[in-house]
């Protein structure tokens, strides 16, 4: 993929490789690039115009000592259509102040800021 994008013309300045997708944005050209798991054959090129919001989720559930997350992730809204990509995922519940937690929501943030950022640059 990252051959057939840099033929193209596409600049890699950001790349963040979750669970189920791969995301890589070009800041320059006002593009981002999908590369979802379960088709990893054909991957989607898309202005970062068409982005029309951008959050963390940080999975919070439960109350009191109970409170905690397994999973991290960053939403786009591109079209209409939500894409998640994980951050942080496991198969039991961490504590909100756990380091893995933390990383994954300061990895998620930063994306976010970096797709806000593309999306304002060449609006």
């Amino acid at each position: 993929m990252e051959k057939e994008l840099d033929a193209k013309g596409f600049v890699r300045n950001h790349t963040f490789k979750g669970s189920d997708c791969t995301v890589i944005v070009d800041a320059e050209n006002g593009q981002i690039a999908l590369l979802f798991r379960w088709n990893p054959f054909a991957y989607f090129v898309l202005p970062t115009s068409r982005i029309s919001k951008a959050w963390v989720d940080d999975g919070r559930f439960g109350a009191g000592f109970m409170e905690g997350s397994n999973r991290v992730s960053f939403l786009f809204l591109a079209d209409g259509v939500k894409v998640r990509v994980n951050t942080f995922f496991s198969n039991k519940r961490w504590r909100m102040d756990s380091d893995y937690i933390l990383t994954g929501i300061s990895k998620a943030d930063m994306m976010v800021k970096i797709l806000e950022a593309a999306r304002t640059q060449n609006v």
